[in-house]
């Protein structure tokens, strides 16, 4: 299994959004201290379905638009 940038940046991403449009500040993953690709996979999804669990509905929505294209191919 391979780790990929896009799940690290849909996990920094959706941290951004809630600080942005919904005032909720999280800690960031740290991915230094990530010693495989299935942990950086498995810690990258657990943060994203967190942080999307966290947002209010228009937040979702803007944070689905800006990466549609990801998740629709």
């Amino acid at each position: 299994m391979q780790a990929t940038d896009e799940v690290r940046d849909l996990s920094r991403t959706s941290r951004e959004f809630l600080a942005e449009y919904d005032d909720v500040k999280v800690e960031a993953v740290d991915f230094t201290t990530i010693k495989t690709p299935a942990e950086w996979n498995a810690k990258s999804r657990e943060s994203i379905l967190c942080n999307y669990d966290m947002m209010r509905p228009h937040t979702q929505l803007l944070f689905y638009e800006q990466f549609e294209d990801w998740f629709n191919a």
